[in-house]
This record gives structure tokens, sequence and C-alpha cells, in this order.
């Protein structure tokens, strides 16, 4: 935020009267607010930065219909997928749109021309925007090749990295739909036996930073 000091442009021998000290914080005041208006105008000038009434703006603009439980970011997400969808379209773009509506890691893409297919997966962290990844794409791809988006689900491979005691706090339907955390701290727990966790004395408020994560 600006910081803004009136008083110190008067000339010394009024800095010290009331008034001029009451009419140099209406001006602070005032000035702060059209300091605030200005920065809130630079940022929606760039897709990273849209505040809620820019991000709001652009999808009536482009026809977007955002969903009740969508965030600021993802809301953001989807319409730079918008603005990065057009000419040329190729496999290339195709990717490039895919890793600006979803990020660079939540998503997998095979174009198969012997089958004429697009197989898009996007991972759960992304499941907002599994219908706006299928209707941009949906206009981009070819008219000939056809187009599955469909999300990424946690198979065993990736749930048998973890011990039988931290799977044990979840059911099927949790296991299979929830996002997995993944870090350097991650990886070594989900190596540990349960007896490895037991001994080391892990409680579950040191296991929500490094291991996998319930969602309450």
């Amino acid at each position: 935020m600006m910081t803004v000091d009136t008083l110190h442009w008067f000339p010394l021998h009024i800095q010290n009267m009331d008034a001029f000290k009451e009419v140099a914080k209406a001006y602070d005041y005032l000035l702060k607010i059209a300091a605030d208006d200005i920065s809130i105008v630079l940022d929606n000038q760039f897709l990273d930065t849209l505040t809620e009434e820019g991000v709001a703006l652009r999808e009536r603009i482009l026809g977007i219909v955002p969903g009740p439980t969508d965030s600021l970011e993802e809301r953001r997400q989807r319409i730079k997928g918008y603005y990065a969808s057009d000419l040329p379209y190729t496999e290339n773009k195709l990717d490039d749109v895919l890793s600006a509506m979803c990020g660079p890691d939540n998503y997998s893409l095979d174009v198969d021309g012997s089958t004429y297919s697009i197989v898009v997966k996007i991972k759960l962290n992304a499941i907002n925007l599994v219908n706006n990844v299928y209707d941009v794409l949906y206009r981009m791809k070819p008219s000939n090749m056809m187009l599955t988006v469909i999300l990424m689900y946690n198979r065993h491979e990736i749930l048998a990295l973890y011990p039988h005691c931290v799977l044990a706090f979840y059911t099927q339907g949790e296991l299979r739909n929830k996002v997995l955390e993944m870090n350097d701290l991650c990886d070594n727990v989900a190596n540990f036996t349960c007896g490895d966790i037991y001994n080391k004395g892990y409680t579950w408020e040191i296991m929500d930073t490094i291991g996998i994560r319930k969602v309450v």
C-alpha cells in the first residue's frame, strides 16, 4: 500500500497548525483511496493478478459461467486457457492450453493419430476445470478426432507407497478421490513401515505436514 504524508509537503510554518493538519488528513485519506484504485486497475491488466472484479468482467466477455465453489485462482486459470486457445491449433498449442488451464503438472495428454483420438487426463486438484477443459479443447480439435476428458483417480500403485496404518484412516472412496500431496518429506514417509511411524512418535499433527492428508 502506498504511504501518503501530505503534511510533510506543507511549508514548515503551517505544519503545526491544527487546521492544516486536518486538511492533510483529508488529503491522505483521498490519496490512499486513489492509490488503491490505481493498483487494482494495474492488477487487472494481467491475468495472473486479476482481482475478483477483473475476473468477473473477463468471464462476462468470454461467456464463462463460474461454478459456485470455484476459487479465484481456478477462475484465473480457466480464463488463461480461453485466451491461450487461439490459432494455430497444433498438438503443442493444445499442450500449452492445458498447461495454462490446469497447471503444468496436473494433466496428461495423449494424441493418437492412428485412432483419431485425443485423451486428456486431469488430476483431482483441477477437478473444477473438467467441463471448461472439454469445451475449450472441443473447439480446438479437428472435427474427425474424438475427444475424451477424464479425471485421473488414484490407482493401487500410488496408494501402495503408503503404510496400511495411514491408509486405514480413510474409506475406499476417500482414497480413490483424494488429492495426494507429494513432496520430498512425503516420499520419505511413504517408505516408512507402521512400526517406523509408531517408533518415531509421529502424531497426526506431524503427519498432516509431511504425509497423506485427511480432509475433515
